[in-house]
């Protein structure tokens, strides 16, 4: 419980401050956008029929300091933490996983009380057998941005493609900048996961993901991802000549743009 209202009172801070400074007021109008969406979202499924894309990267670790906003404003302080362990948290682990990602993944299970599932799978295999396993699920919340692969043509509320398991994709950081999700983890103190202190900016698999060259120092340590000053950036640590496992990924997604017709997405 202390732990949900110290991420409650630390968002509210921001989402209520006076502050003058650009970096407030953009975190501000960032909140408002992805605060509204998940709030949709738990209007439409409750907690009973949603689930999160969990790995522990920071996208979904900032994803989930919402989730928490979200059930505690919707919920209050008595019901809050009940409500986020019926949301079930799947991790589907790369079969060359990290070990910091795994203890990092364990340690949010043990902080916050989060229900995780976890499956050594391809991710589509993975949520078919998740999804077959818990039929209730009608919608999962998805960690992505616009400038991951696949996020340019998102819509904040999304069919999953032709061939994967149907369910709505509910993705309500797409418009958050790499810079902004440090912003927002380093103002609230969010403890993420240690990778990212020694230059990892985007966590895959250990055979595709590395310190990212642009934070290598002279004397050929690597400075945090948080210092990285170009978004653009961010995959560079990302080892492109091995091809695109979908194993090694936690995106749920076949093509740029969902091959559901229109009248399908809401």
């Amino acid at each position: 419980m202390e732990a949900l209202e110290d991420v409650y009172n630390k968002i509210k801070s921001i989402y209520t401050s006076n502050s003058s400074s650009e970096k407030i007021s953009v975190l501000k109008q960032k909140l408002t956008g992805s605060l509204k969406s998940l709030d949709y979202a738990l209007d439409c499924y409750e907690t009973s029929r949603i689930a999160m894309s969990f790995n522990g990267g920071k996208d979904c670790l900032m994803l989930l300091l919402l989730c928490i906003y979200c059930l505690r404003e919707k919920y209050g302080p008595s019901l809050a933490k009940q409500k986020l362990s019926e949301i079930p948290f799947v991790f589907v682990r790369p079969k060359d996983e990290f070990h910091e990602m795994d203890e990092f993944v364990q340690n949010c299970q043990d902080l916050y009380g989060l229900n995780i599932i976890r499956i050594s799978l391809p991710m589509k295999d993975a949520f078919t057998l998740f999804l077959k396993d818990n039929p209730n699920i009608e919608a999962i919340l998805i960690g992505i941005r616009r400038l991951d692969p696949h996020g340019m043509n998102r819509i904040a509320f999304e069919m999953t493609d032709k061939g994967w398991p149907k369910f709505m994709r509910v993705q309500p950081i797409l418009d958050w900048t790499y810079s902004e999700v440090w912003d927002l983890l380093l103002e609230t103190k969010t403890k993420y996961c240690t990778l990212y202190d020694n230059g990892y900016t985007s966590l895959g698999g250990i055979s595709d993901t590395s310190p990212n060259p642009a934070l290598m120092n002279e004397d050929g340590s690597y400075s945090p991802a948080h210092l990285l000053s170009d978004d653009s950036l961010e995959r560079f640590g990302r080892n492109r000549s091995i091809s695109f496992q979908r194993t090694n990924s936690r995106y749920l997604y076949e093509s740029g743009a969902s091959s559901y017709a229109p009248s399908e997405v809401s």
